[in-house]
Formats: structure tokens, C-alpha cells, sequence
């Protein structure tokens, strides 16, 4: 399809004077290993600034010194450039710039598929107001003479090849000032910025990734000698290979029709660049292959042939897993392994949110939530560290909501938003993945995720800059909608083109067409879009998206309703009025049901015998989030101990992208699926946003609600991240005092508090406010404004709403440090809030400690 007219871009001022460049035209360009080098003069105690740019991954060294890697991957026309101060790494008079590339190539079918493009360098460095070097025809490049081109996908699934090394045909000393590259050929040229396919490239709009060494936390060994009673093993020392030290492995086969093998163990799952470094090689033709797994199902990947010496070797691309075998091949003589690491990479972050309560699995649970977010923030959000790392518009959805309660980090979120709008096809639709283009199957509701996810950042960030710039693809996404719909608003597949049916794949739906929770997701998604255009200051588009969702909200629960079940069918396809706690926990979620009809769906959510049980993470955080919705939160927090607890005791490290809670003791899912998905680390939010009861109201934490939920805890304490500082709250229950708590707010300046608090489930109670009264009149409001003592803010009103109090205050220049207290009251008359000393023992109940997050 031709592509859109795209949303204004963040470009460069100034003009690039190199070109891309490339090796020159072979037949296969697929997988294609580039080194590039140039030899340059620069003044004496001058500085230096270089931007670099490539299709698809670069290795930048000076003289001999890494200097950086990447870029983020993108598409042509949208490739992103880095840029680096050379000032430690430069030296008076001739240096050396060598650049190691790689390039999926024009026809690979790079992860799911995707098309990244032809293989592209552009590099420019400035000294003194000068381009003193950029890429163009004089640069010396050498296809890589150690790296095989022709190697199978690592699968259709994942996509991306396997490497196959020769140690003995790598270039040595390549990337220093010596090295004499008089017989490499010269650079091909592509094309000036201007006129090259690949286009000009956007400045990148995040930082550079954070690289972290990891060391394994166990080593096991794989041998044919004796097991019991001999002295003589295939393996020795294998444990030498944990530490930074001069110890070192020996794999010395007893046998040659045998293969030994290490096989390492780093604890959890690590994402990144491999690395074995050897003593010794061996004889001339030892094969080291390198096999990876999330669990023991381990997919070999990798094969290096050893030289004799030192030396060390790691795959050029990312890969993953909590396990990793090394099996040697062929070796005649001894192979000396000194050290096994991983080179992690990920997002650079650190830990703003915080959460922490009286029940230590939860406490678990949120930490392991947050690990597997950070394992999945790479260049963009991913589906998958090891197996997809593609940026899906349904897994952004959730996994950036997550990280703003853990990281409090924009950027990534904003980047990902722009690069799904830089897909889009041009009849509207926003393709279910990228960063880069493929054709393929449609599902339905993703387009809907992108809008859902650009409300959601604009509600945490309050960014009206981005949503006036996507607003135009925002448009042509909802066009795209209007004309896939029936007169009642539901989504009509046409004819021809090539859906699938997904919501999740574990969805038990019993047909595949006419779904109603693509229905509801999308009315959502029109709802969002709504607040956008009032945001954007269009009444009339917002006023007609709220009509339109509206009306798509009652068709759905007029349709979808089944008197006889007492609660939603999936579809209105002929045998698709199957019942799942899905549809019924989407419906709920998102206010599509009359309240009258809630409890029949909550009912769909509780009992087993309704429904089959979710096994898909992303749906058991809908379902919690659902009940929660509802008021029902002892519910919502024991799924959160069946489903993510009970996925822990399975043995999971990071949360699984499908979890049966039904499976038997010590099972794990079968090796198609991920065992590390950041869009199923629900209880990240979940446990913060419900139970902390922390939420934006207004967009940017403007105006925030504190609406703590014990649910049979203790004391629980957590910190949510906020563009204005953080929010802190602790809760703490009182022993034997019949429902009495102590709830610590504690806000940054410049934001309105809303503090809803549960009041003890009798008709007289009373609140003390940091010692002030606060008598209320009929109308629910202080019967003259006040500013409370210390506060230095305005107390707005009081409010009885059912079974809570609301109290509201101004925003301030000054942060907001209160403690309420809630008792029960015996022989009060009537619901006043008064001050008083709580009732209860407070130094009996277990006092809350958060530690720093680490």
C-alpha cells in the first residue's frame, strides 16, 4: 500500500556531507556481515563530534576503542542516527575509525517478517566547526571473511539468523591505525541523504541502552567419563568459568565420537551478547556450539570455530535465555574456557516506583513484575526479549502503562507511539507490529491499542504536543474503523483480506468473527479518542466520538446479551455464544454494561463453572483490573496470588506470556511461548494503582487520586512516579480496632489531591486530619474553608460517597504531607468527621519498612 503523508518529525538542521555507503552489489545481500574502516587526520587538542547512522546494526571503534552500538531499529526514510564525543578517544594527527555492520538484508525476513531494507553506513565527524571525515567512496570495506552469509532463520517465528563463525578467518587487528587494508575494495555507493532510499535520518529519541556484565550463577557439565568412582572427565573446573579470576574450564574429550558440554545457568533470564573467552582454543578446527533457552528446551543458534590461542567470540546480534550449553565438537587437544558473561542491555533506568506490603509473596510478585518489564525494554517494547523482540502495538498497550508505575520514564513510550504512525497504511490502519514494514494478517482490535495507548501517555505525561502531532494519523485510524463498521458501529470483516481472530490466542473463543470484545475494544479506543479531540480543543469531533462509542457501547450490550446465561457471548457468529471471563472482564473494565447487569458478569470472573480459566497474561491483568474496577477487591488480589503467584511457584523468573493455573506442579508452557512478556506483568500497576490506590485523574498527575485498599493486608506502602514527583502513601490497620487505619499521603507540589478513604463498615465513624476538625454541613462540604495547619493548601470539601470519605485538596506550591486517621465510632449520632484520637492499638500492628528499591 502507499503510505500516508507522515506526522511531522523531530529532523536534523543541519546537512549531512557524506553519503550511505555499502559493499558493492553481490547476488545475496541477505545477512550480510560489513567491516568498514577510514584513516583521518585531526588537529592537535581538538574536539570531535561523529554521527553515525546504519541499516541495521553498527560497532563503532577509534583506534582501536569501542566507542558505541546501534542504532534503534527503524525503517528507510526514518532511520535513526547516533551521536558521540570523540574527545578521549582521538589523538593528534592520523586515527583510524572502524565500523563493524550488519545488515538483515533486502529480502530478509527479518523478526515476523518484517523488511528492513538494504544494508546502509553513513557516518560524519565534526572537529572545529568542519566535517573532517564522512562516508563516501574512499572508505576501505571487506565483507566479513569469518562470518558465513548463507545460514538458516533461527525460526519463522522469532526470524533473525544463526551465526556461524570461523575463529581461524577473523581479521586481526582491523580496527587499529596499523593495519594495512590496501586490499580491501572500496566503498559502494548508495546514495547522498537526500536522494538514497534509505533516506534522512531522524536524530535518535532515546538514550543509549545500559550495558550491564552478568556472570552466570551455576555451571554443570555434560561428559562420557565415569560417573562414579574414575578421575577422568571430559570436564574440569567447570565452576571457573563464574568468576573474573585466572582459573579457567578444561573441556579435554575422552573420546572423539563424543561431544562435551558446559551448560550454564545465569539464575533468571538475560538478554544480550553472549560472550565465551578462552584461554586456549585448542588444536587448529575445535567447533564450539552455542544452544540458548528461557528454560532447558534450548534451540542451538550458533557455531564458532576455534584457533589456537587465546581469543573470545560473541554472536554480533542479541540473544537471550536463562540458560545457555556450550558443546565442543571436534576437539583433538584441551579447550581452556577462562569466562562465560552476558552483556545485558536494556533501557537505562532507575527505580522511582516502589511497592511493599504485609504479605511477602505480593511483595514478590511486584518485584518479579518488575524485572520482566525491564527485560523487555530494549529499543522499543517488545513482545519478546529472545523470540520476537518486535514492538506490538497490543503488547505496548499494557507493557508502557507498567513502566511509568515502575520507571517513571517517558521517552520510550513517546518513541514507540511515533514509530507504530510511521507504519501506517495509508487507507489508515496501524499495522499490529514494527518498527519496520510487512504485509500480512489484520487484527481488528490493535489499531484500537495504538489510540488506547496514546490516551494512557497523555493521562501520565500530559503531552498535548504529541497528540497534536499523531492527531492526523489518529484520524485516519478512525476512519479506517468507520469504514469497517455496520450501521450499529460493529466491526465488519470485509472480504479479501487477511484476518486473523487474536483479542488473545488462548481466548476459548468459539468463533472467530463478530467478537465482541474486539467490539468493546474498540469502543474504548473511540472513547479515548474523544478526550484527545476535547484536549486538542475540537468539541464538535469530541462530541461526536462520544456519541458514536456510546452508541456502539449500547448496540454491544443489546446484542452480545444472553438472557439465558445471564451474561455476554462472545459472538454472533453461528455457535460463537460460547461465555469467557474475557468478554465479560472487558465489559466490565470499560463500562459497557448497565450497572444492574455488573454483579452477573462478576459472577463470569469468580466462578469457575462459567467460564474456562484465563491462561494468557494479558487477559488475567484485564480480569483483575475488572474486578477491581467493580469494588472487588478481595477478588482482584487473590487472582493476583493464583494467577502471578502461582506462576512463581511453577518456577517462573519473569512473568510467562501464558500461564494455566490449572497445569500440574513443576510444568512450564510449551517452548512456542515466551517466557519473558512485560505486557503480562500486570500486578506492576495493578498493585500501586488499586491497592496503593494511586491514579492520574488529570492529564500529568495534575490532579491525583489516593484511594488506598487494604483488601486483608496489614500495612502496605507505595511510591508511583509522576511528572511532578513522586506520590507516596502508607497504610496501616490498627489491631482489634474494628476497621480503624492510618493512611500517610504524601504528594509533590502543584497537584490537586482527591483522598477517597473506606470507612469502617458501621453508620457512626470518625476521621482526625493531622489534629484539624473538619465538621460538615448537609451538603457534604466544610462548613467554612480552611487551610489545615502545615499544610499550606487549601482543604476543598468533604464528601460522604457511599461507604467512603472524599476529601479534596487545592494544589499548592508546596508539597502535601498528611495522615489521616479512620476509627469506628460507638454512640456518635449521625456521620460527622471530627477530630479524634484513633481507636485501636497502633503499636500492635506490624509497622510497615520499604526498603530502597534495588
Amino acid at each position: 500500500m502507499a503510505k500516508p503523508e507522515l506526522v511531522s518529525e523531530s529532523r536534523t538542521d543541519r546537512r549531512w556531507t557524506g553519503e550511505w555507503v555499502w559493499h558493492s552489489p553481490r547476488e545475496w545481500m541477505d545477512n550480510f556481515h560489513l567491516l568498514a574502516r577510514r584513516v583521518f587526520s585531526i588537529d592537535p587538542d581538538a574536539t570531535a563530534t561523529c554521527r553515525i547512522s546504519c541499516n541495521s546494526i553498527y560497532e563503532l571503534w577509534i583506534n582501536g576503542k569501542q566507542v558505541g552500538r546501534g542504532p534503534n531499529p527503524s525503517l528507510p526514510g526514518f532511520l535513526y542516527f547516533d551521536e558521540f564525543d570523540l574527545s578521549a578517544f582521538l589523538v593528534a594527527g592520523p586515527n583510524v575509525i572502524a565500523v563493524q555492520c550488519y545488515n538483515f538484508g533486502p529480502t530478509m525476513q527479518s523478526t515476523l517478517g518484517q523488511n528492513p531494507g538494504p544494508g546502509g553506513l553513513l557516518v560524519e565527524i565534526e572537529s572545529g566547526g568542519r566535517c573532517v571525515v564522512s562516508t563516501d567512496s574512499t572508505w576501505k570495506v571487506l565483507q566479513d571473511p569469518s562470518r558465513r552469509q548463507r545460514t538458516e532463520p533461527i525460526s519463522g517465528h522469532r526470524g533473525g539468523f544463526k551465526e556461524e563463525c570461523d575463529g581461524r578467518a577473523e581479521v586481526l587487528g582491523w580496527k587499529t591505525l596499523q593495519f594495512d587494508d590496501s586490499a580491501w575494495t572500496n566503498a559502494h555507493g548508495v546514495g547522498r541523504v537526500d536522494e538514497s532510499p534509505l533516506g534522512l535520518p531522524i536524530p535518535s529519541e532515546i538514550p543509549p541502552l545500559r550495558i550491564q556484565t552478568v556472570a552466570p550463577v551455576e555451571a554443570y557439565f555434560h561428559t562420557c567419563g565415569q560417573s562414579y568412582g574414575g578421575s577422568k572427565y571430559d570436564v574440569t573446573r567447570p565452576d571457573a568459568v563464574l568468576s573474573n579470576d585466572d582459573t579457567f574450564a578444561i573441556i579435554a574429550p575422552l573420546r572423539t565420537d563424543f561431544s562435551p558440554s558446559l551448560l550454564l545457568d545465569f539464575g533468571r533470564g538475560v538478554y544480550g551478547r553472549f560472550e565465551v573467552d578462552f584461554v586456549d582454543g585448542g588444536d587448529d578446527g575445535a567447533v564450539m556450539e552455542v544452544s540458548y533457552g528461557e528454560s532447558l528446551n534450548l534451540t542451538l543458534v550458533d557455531r564458532y570455530t576455534l584457533r589456537p590461542g587465546s581469543q573470545s567470540y560473541a554472536a554480533f546480534e542479541r540473544r537471550g535465555g536463562r540458560y545457555v550449553q556450550l558443546t565442543f565438537r571436534n576437539c583433538t587437544a584441551p579447550v581452556r574456557v577462562r569466562r562465560v558473561v552476558c552483556h545485558t542491555q536494556s533501557y537505562p533506568v532507575e527505580s522511582r516506583g516502589a511497592f511493599a506490603c504485609s504479605d511477602p509473596q505480593l511483595n514478590h510478585i511486584w518485584k518479579v513484575a518488575r524485572d520482566t518489564s525491564l527485560a523487555n525494554m530494549q529499543d522499543h517494547f517488545e513482545d519478546a526479549p529472545w523470540r520476537e523482540q518486535t514492538l506490538y502495538t497490543g503488547d505496548l498497550v499494557n507493557s508502557a502503562l507498567f513502566s511509568y508505575y515502575a520507571w517513571g520514564v517517558e521517552p520510550l513510550a513517546r518513541k514507540c507511539l511515533r514509530q507504530c504512525a510511521r507504519i501506517q497504511d495509508a487507507d489508515g490502519l496501524i499495522p499490529l507490529f514494527g518498527p519496520a514494514l510487512r504485509p500480512g494478517f489484520v487484527l481488528p482490535e490493535y489499531p484500537a491499542h495504538w489510540i488506547i495507548s496514546l490516551w494512557q501517555h497523555h493521562l501520565h505525561w500530559d503531552t498535548p504536543d504529541l497528540l497534536t502531532e499523531l492527531w492526523p494519523a489518529l484520524e485516519r485510524c478512525l476512519g479506517w474503523y468507520e469504514r469497517h463498521s455496520d450501521e450499529r458501529g460493529f466491526f465488519v470483516r470485509t472480504k479479501g483480506e487477511p484476518w486473523n481472530s487474536f483479542v488473545d490466542n488462548l481466548s476459548n473463543f468459539t468463533a472467530i468473527d463478530q467478537l465482541a470484545a474486539e467490539n468493546i475494544l474498540i469502543c474504548h479506543a473511540i472513547r479515548c479518542a474523544s478526550r484527545i479531540a476535547g484536549i486538542l480543543g475540537k468539541p464538535a469531533e469530541q462530541q461526536r466520538l462520544a456519541r458514536r462509542a456510546e452508541l456502539l457501547a449500547t448496540n454491544i450490550e443489546a446484542a452480545y446479551w444472553s438472557n439465558e446465561k445471564e451474561c455476554l457471548i462472545d459472538s454472533l457468529s453461528p455457535g460463537g455464544d460460547g461465555v469467557t471471563q474475557i468478554t465479560n472482564g472487558l465489559a466490565l473494565l470499560f463500562d459497557i454494561v448497565s450497572p444492574l447487569r455488573r454483579p452477573s458478569l462478576v459472577t463470569v470472573l469468580r466462578q469457575r463453572t462459567k467460564a474456562p480459566p484465563i491462561r494468557a497474561g494479558n487477559m488475567a491483568y484485564y480480569a483483575t483490573e475488572a474486578l477491581a474496577h467493580c469494588g472487588m477487591f478481595q477478588a482482584a488480589i487473590h487472582r493476583i496470588r493464583e494467577y502471578w503467584g502461582g506462576m512463581l511457584d511453577h518456577g517462573a523468573t519473569q512473568y510467562w506470556e501464558v500461564y494455566d493455573p490449572e497445569s500440574p506442579e513443576g510444568s512450564i508452557p510449551q517452548r512456542l511461548w515466551s517466557l519473558s512478556h512485560a505486557f503480562c506483568a500486570g500486578p506492576l500497576y495493578s498493585l500501586p494503582a488499586r491497592f496503593g490506590g494511586v491514579r492520574a485523574i488529570e492529564p500529568g498527575f495534575r490532579r491525583v487520586l489516593v484511594s488506598p485498599r487494604l483488601a486483608g493486608l496489614d500495612w502496605l506502602m507505595t511510591t508511583v512516579p509522576t511528572p511532578r514527583g513522586d506520590v507516596s502513601v502508607t497504610c496501616l490497620a490498627a489491631v482489634g480496632a474494628g476497621g480503624s487505619q492510618q493512611v500517610d499521603v504524601s504528594t509533590p507540589a502543584n497537584v490537586s489531591v482527591d483522598v477517597l478513604l473506606e470507612t469502617p463498615a458501621r453508620d457512626t465513624w470518625h476521621v482526625a486530619i493531622n489534629g484539624a476538625e473538619l465538621p460538615i454541613d448537609h451538603d457534604g462540604r466544610p462548613t467554612e474553608p480552611q487551610i489545615l495547619r502545615g499544610l499550606h493548601r487549601q482543604l476543598v470539601s468533604a464528601t460522604l460517597v457511599e461507604q467512603c470519605v472524599l476529601i479534596r485538596f487545592s494544589a499548592s506550591d508546596s508539597p502535601l504531607r498528611v495522615r489521616f486517621t479512620l476509627s469506628p465510632t460507638v454512640g456518635l449520632a449521625g456521620r460527622r468527621i471530627v477530630v479524634a484520637e484513633p481507636a485501636g492499638n497502633w503499636d500492635a500492628a506490624p509497622k510497615p519498612v520499604l526498603k530502597p528499591a534495588s
